[in-house]
């Protein structure tokens, strides 16, 4: 299994019915790109697929008359193009993260410390130990355009993760890890197994209640987060069963 110190990811909720949803039916909920708050996230620039070589690859290498080439470039280059938007409308994407401490995930994704976090096991018998499934992203300051063609003049079989793994370096503190499927918009089966909920620090004790109701029996441990003593910083510590 690739990057094997990552035992486990995270999945930041705020608390409502939908959160609790999730955590009743053991469904997550894969959302589709073109829904994302990031205006750059999935929308890389894929290589002019005007060029020669690639409108020849996409048409099996077959010998053309040079008249009419130009026509087979023109459709080769909206058949291209046309992948992202497929990719967008299409595509679904569940992402977590590899940290449970950070105050800002907490605040932005968990009703500013009020909600929870799922703790999802990460072995090589899931799909978030598949790393055809579940990958982390590669953050950047800058972007060059996806190539679909590689240097060998074949067609190039990273160019998918390079499209839907990479965002800006602004984003780095999140530490996201994507599962990538062929369709979104809708619920599937949770990818793995809960090992434990957090709690956020300022989570009530009566929603706290509620999840240990609802996940009654299932071998689930509990923690909590708490302010660390004379730092910005939050700590994770067990509670009893």
């Amino acid at each position: 299994m690739e990057y094997p110190k990552v035992t486990h990811l995270y999945k930041y909720y705020a608390y409502n019915e939908y959160s609790l949803s999730v955590l009743i039916n053991k469904e997550i909920w894969v959302s589709k790109p073109e829904s994302f708050n990031d205006p750059f996230d999935c929308r890389i620039d894929l290589e002019d697929s005007t060029d020669e070589k690639l409108s020849k690859k996409l048409l099996g290498n077959i010998s053309l008359d040079p008249k009419k080439f130009d026509t087979v470039k023109h459709y080769a280059s909206k058949g291209v193009n046309s992948l992202k938007e497929i990719w967008l409308k299409k595509a679904g994407i569940f992402s977590m993260s590899e940290n449970c401490e950070n105050i800002l995930m907490w605040s932005h994704y968990a009703d500013e410390h009020r909600g929870f976090c799922v703790e999802f096991v990460r072995n090589a018998d899931n799909e978030l130990g598949n790393i055809e499934i579940t990958g982390p992203i590669n953050y950047s300051k800058k972007y060059n355009k996806v190539a679909i063609i590689d240097s060998n003049d074949e067609l190039n079989k990273s160019f998918v993760d390079d499209y839907f793994y990479t965002k800006a370096i602004d984003w780095l503190y999140e530490g996201e890890w994507r599962s990538i499927y062929h369709v979104g918009g809708r619920t599937r089966p949770m990818p793995s197994a809960i090992s434990s909920i957090i709690f956020g620090l300022e989570m009530p004790e009566q929603n706290k209640n509620t999840i240990r109701n609802i996940l009654s029996g299932q071998g689930i441990s509990y923690k909590k987060a708490v302010k660390a003593e004379s730092q910005f910083k939050i700590d994770i510590i067990d509670l009893p069963e």
